[in-house]
């Protein structure tokens, strides 16, 4: 059987910390660290690859578009792990893909000492990254 690789860091740093880790505290840095398109995009990729390889039985959730929810962000990172766990508690996990970092800063840390300078980091250049894009314009 061919390995398949696709590029997302969230789901790749999802792929590399599930159950070394708990999944709260996962989830939790998750949360923190990428932004809300990450977040969808991750989850969009993830159901796109679960129908593309036939996973598609009953243990395999379906995709959900959620509106409007107080914690909107929880719930999409929640189905994310939906898949990891059901695919886990059916010993299939080895049927999802290889999901790899084309760049490695967006991939957190776990220690929470680290993260906390990660998003200082992050939260520092986005302003001046909206910035630059404005003035190339």
């Amino acid at each position: 059987m061919a390995v398949c690789f696709y590029h997302n860091e969230l789901l790749c740093f999802i792929n590399n910390k599930y159950g070394n880790s708990s999944n709260d505290n996962i989830k939790s840095v998750i949360l923190n660290f990428y932004a809300p398109t990450e977040i969808f995009g991750a989850k969009e990729l993830l159901f796109k690859v679960v129908n593309e390889l036939n996973l598609t039985v009953d243990w395999v959730s379906r995709l959900v578009n959620r509106r409007r929810f107080e914690n909107k962000l929880r719930l999409e990172v929640d189905d994310i792990f939906g898949v990891f766990d059901v695919s886990d508690k059916h010993v299939q996990l080895k049927l999802l893909p290889e999901f790899v970092a084309k760049n490695v800063e967006k991939v957190p840390p776990l220690r929470s000492d680290k993260l906390n300078s990660c998003m200082a980091v992050r939260r520092i250049s986005a302003p001046k990254n909206k910035v630059s894009a404005i003035v190339s314009n």
